[in-house]
């Protein structure tokens, strides 16, 4: 996974530029008034963002840039988190194994 996720610095940079890339890519759908754009994908093709009006869980949300569309991609924040910390533990178990085989081979 190729991503920016959780850079808090850029929030109010990440929504200008996530309305930016749709006007760009065409797209009709609307970035909802009180989305929080948090995660980049794919460099730049596309982002997340969840709705402040959701919930202390809301679920979250994905513009696919490639398809000019939005999509809910995981049912809650958590679920989001989760699986981005288990695909980034999974990656450096992957990267040590490949390490590893250089390094026995």
């Amino acid at each position: 996974m190729d991503s920016y996720v959780l850079r808090s610095v850029y929030l109010r940079r990440n929504r200008e530029d996530a309305l930016e890339m749709m006007v760009e890519d065409g797209c009709t759908e609307l970035l909802p008034d009180d989305a929080i754009v948090f995660a980049w994908y794919n460099q730049g093709q596309g982002f997340g963002f969840i709705r402040a009006s959701e919930g202390d869980n809301p679920p979250v949300y994905f513009y696919d840039g490639t398809k000019g569309r939005i999509v809910q991609t995981h049912p809650t924040l958590e679920a989001f988190v989760i699986g981005y910390m288990d695909a980034f533990l999974d990656n450096i178990v992957k990267r040590k194994e490949w390490s590893r085989s250089l390094n026995n081979g």
